[in-house]
């Protein structure tokens, strides 16, 4: 199987903007599911030649025919004049690559602790004076559901770290006795 699958048609190179021709540069998109198909093809579309590596497995096939593909991104750094990630997680590899010149969109280290540290998040909140709703972290269902169980009332649940990479859950409860969260 080849590293890289080239699109199915050719697209315009010399688009212009008030009469100027646009600068033609080199995106690579990083995805973690393939969300980003709708922007990478539309960078595509204006010009740009475009390159697309996604990281699940099982969601690969996105994009084949709309943009090229790779298999592993790490081996087109050095062709890319911008590099765009769609998702948390990369804030580490983010830096480092800014650290080497490289023009990238994304998260940092901090940003994704924002995100996939719930308790973190919120305290940052707080900190910065941004009212929250009362907030409480649980290692297990079982705990959670115990927890609610004594405690009546509506409730959201949203998963924190792992769980919530794996899961991709949100449930806004309604029922005042928190009766439809547990049976969530």
């Amino acid at each position: 199987m080849s590293n890289v699958i080239k699109p199915l048609a050719a697209h315009p190179s010399n688009l212009k903007a008030n009469g100027i021709p646009a600068i033609k540069r080199n995106f690579l998109f990083i995805s973690r599911w393939g969300e980003s198909l709708d922007i990478a093809y539309a960078t595509l579309l204006g010009g740009n030649n475009v390159k697309l590596f996604v990281e699940e497995k099982s969601c690969r096939e996105i994009g084949y025919g709309f943009v090229t593909k790779v298999l592993d991104w790490k081996k087109h750094v050095d062709w890319v004049d911008v590099i765009i990630f769609d998702y948390t997680g990369y804030g580490k590899v983010c830096a480092e690559l800014r650290a080497a010149g490289k023009i990238v969109f994304g998260g940092s280290e901090y940003t994704d602790k924002l995100e996939l540290d719930r308790n973190y998040g919120q305290d940052e909140l707080k900190k910065h004076k941004v009212k929250t709703l009362p907030c409480k972290e649980f290692s297990n269902f079982q705990d959670a559901i115990k927890y609610v169980q004594e405690n009546p009332d509506a409730f959201l649940i949203k998963p924190s770290g792992e769980t919530q990479e794996f899961k991709q859950l949100l449930f806004v409860g309604t029922d005042d006795e928190g009766l439809d969260i547990i049976g969530f």
